[in-house]
């Protein structure tokens, strides 16, 4: 017919065809648009990654993140899922507290505290033992060190509160860049003495 004629002309598609920026598998469009949310993030804060900038360099629609997500809070609790993956493939065997600093582990420590302020649900971002990251981190454990699950377990968790903390306010406070050397050192030297400093304490009795 005529209109069909002139929708095809005006364009370039016959009625009723799908838009190009729309013609992606769901698998490929989450994959897209959770890279998309990630480059976004690097560059810009994160209230302005909005979910029409992310549809806009992913060459996707806002229907293709209502479709995939539901809304921006899902869109980016995967991209915080994706991140932690990420840092769990740049993760060493042997442990240095520089890694606190990883820039995947530092978006994802940003991206969880922006969530969790916008009334997100804590127990969407629990850790699972089950998860990539949780063995390695066990598997590292096992190579660096004897003392019991008990105090490698305290340890770690000062690590990760202090390490999420100085992610957060680090430009808040009179930062000596000069001190993290000492500060790596001192973490090395906790991590290697903690055989000795459970017995002190009592824990291995």
């Amino acid at each position: 017919s005529s209109a069909s004629s002139t929708w095809a002309n005006f364009t370039g598609m016959a009625k009723g065809d799908v838009p190009r920026k729309d013609r992606a598998t769901p698998d490929e469009a989450r994959e897209r648009l959770i890279n998309a949310t990630i480059e976004l993030l690097k560059t810009e804060p994160i209230p302005k990654v909005t979910t029409r900038r992310i549809a806009e360099v992913s060459g996707l629609s806002l229907m293709a993140i209502a479709r995939n997500f539901g809304h921006q809070e899902g869109l980016f609790s995967a991209a915080f899922k994706e991140l932690i993956k990420r840092h769990t493939d740049e993760m060493e065997l042997h442990p240095n507290a520089t890694e606190l600093f990883e820039p995947n582990l530092v978006m994802r420590t940003k991206l969880l505290a922006w969530l969790l302020l916008n009334s997100a649900d804590p127990k969407n971002f629990l850790p699972d033992t089950s998860t990539p990251l949780m063995q390695r981190l066990e598997e590292r454990q096992s190579l660096v060190t004897t003392a019991s699950p008990r105090a490698q377990k305290a340890l770690n968790e000062l690590i990760a509160v202090a390490g999420e903390g100085f992610i957060i306010f680090n430009e808040t406070h009179r930062f000596d860049e000069n001190v993290l050397p000492d500060v790596v050192q001192l973490v090395t030297t906790i991590r290697t003495m903690l055989p000795d400093i459970e017995k002190r304490l009592g824990w291995t009795d």
